[in-house]
């Protein structure tokens, strides 16, 4: 079967917390689609034959590579025969096609090739699942298997846990196409599909960040955490309430008819480019998956924050989304900062968004709160600047509609 995708790379914006804005390159699915960060998850099963079109609307070359995949690497040299890309790239304005069967189940990822360490900071990085074939046929050994059977890897729920950094000072000097020095890469917000907490366990939406790191789960269900380091950095991620085995490790399993190398961790730790399957099933209650490294549980200087995952398992969803909050106000009481309250009128949320916007401007996610929150103070604000704040209950059947927007213009 061919399985054929298309992604556009452009610029797009994501919201720091704080609702500070931040320029990325992020991928597409279609050409009116915001750019996201990470890409769309791409998903095979082998036998397929993957084709994949990049097009490329930023202002220098962008190509993608599929570590673990069998495609022969075309590397693109300068006359002076300096390496200028891993492979084909796509010139502004130009696109690039790549082809590669799916011949093995496994959990990769995708990145660009072209000057990776200014472009894979920037966004252009994703998830790549490769299924075994009778993954969905419930006749089939393989039926929700990672790998396929005698492997250890049956689950009931999956989810993606794609981490990664952002070195907002690094994205401002490459959007504007300066030199960017690498050596002083420094990043302050450290990421889970995307976002760092709490908004990562906000859930999914169609902003340029729109992936959760929220996992729900029925109690008694088994777990697949599809873990990939797409930073450039180690990290080590614990278990709030461990442990968990390890099927699998940079796409290859660990278990075979002849030998069970699988084992249990606590903690595991990911290099750079790392992936690992883990399974477990987990007892009810909300179980965060967390980076030890204290540094990278901060959103730069804001604690809690950074990279976080959580699992929750209830023994019933809820089925129908929160009322929304109303009553929103927004009051400028004393410099560089706006006291904000508002009515809960729901009973079964699981927390709040709040979003911002300067002027006519966007409106960009502020933080997100837990359950039970009626008061937020921003003291992420500038002086003498018009702000419109709104804000939405979810659960995990949804979101409420927004409340009233409330607008405040802060004190000099």
């Amino acid at each position: 079967m061919l399985v054929s995708i298309e992604l556009w790379a452009r610029p797009g914006i994501v919201s720091l917390p704080g609702g500070f804005p931040a320029v990325i390159w992020g991928l597409a699915a279609s050409p009116t689609a915001a750019p996201q960060v990470p890409g769309p998850v791409i998903e095979a099963t082998v036998g397929d034959m993957v084709e994949i079109t990049l097009h490329n609307m930023l202002n220098e070359p962008v190509s993608l590579t599929f570590p673990g995949q069998e495609i022969a690497p075309e590397p693109v040299l300068d006359a002076g025969g300096r390496l200028v890309s891993l492979t084909r790239f796509a010139a502004p304005g130009r696109s690039v096609v790549y082809s590669f069967p799916a011949y093995r189940p496994g959990t990769f990822r995708y990145e660009s090739g072209t000057s990776p360490e200014r472009q894979v900071q920037m966004g252009l990085y994703g998830a790549l699942i490769v299924r075994p074939a009778g993954w969905d046929d419930p006749a089939s050994s393989n039926y929700y298997t990672a790998y396929g059977a005698d492997t250890g890897s049956g689950y009931d729920v999956e989810a993606v846990i794609l981490l990664s950094e952002f070195d907002r000072a690094a994205h401002e000097v490459i959007a504007t196409g300066a030199v960017y020095n690498p050596l002083n890469y420094a990043p302050q917000y450290w990421l889970v599909n995307g976002r760092p907490f709490p908004d990562c366990v906000a859930p999914p939406d169609r902003s340029a960040q729109p992936l959760t790191s929220r996992v729900p789960v029925l109690a008694g269900q088994r777990v697949l955490l599809r873990l990939i380091n797409a930073g450039f950095l180690a990290h080590t991620l614990a278990f709030q309430e461990g442990p968990a085995r390890v099927v699998a490790e940079d796409g290859r399993p660990r278990r075979s008819p002849l030998l069970d190398a699988t084992y249990d961790k606590n903690a595991i730790t990911l290099g750079a480019g790392q992936s690992a399957d883990l399974v477990f099933t987990p007892p009810e209650g909300e179980h965060y998956l967390y980076d030890r490294d204290l540094l990278h549980l901060v959103n730069t200087d804001d604690y809690p924050g950074g990279m976080m995952a959580l699992v929750d398992v209830r023994p019933v969803f809820p089925v129908t989304p929160p009322q929304a909050p109303s009553n929103l106000t927004a009051t400028a009481a004393l410099p560089g900062q706006v006291e904000l309250t508002w009515i809960n009128n729901a009973a079964d949320e699981d927390g709040f968004v709040l979003e911002r916007r300067t002027g006519a401007g966007p409106f960009l996610r502020v933080t997100t709160l837990m359950v039970g929150a009626t008061a937020y103070t921003d003291t992420h604000v500038e002086a003498n600047t018009t702000y419109t704040y709104r804000v939405l209950a979810f659960n995990l059947a949804g979101t409420s509609a927004y409340s009233n927007e409330a607008v405040v213009t802060t004190l000099p």
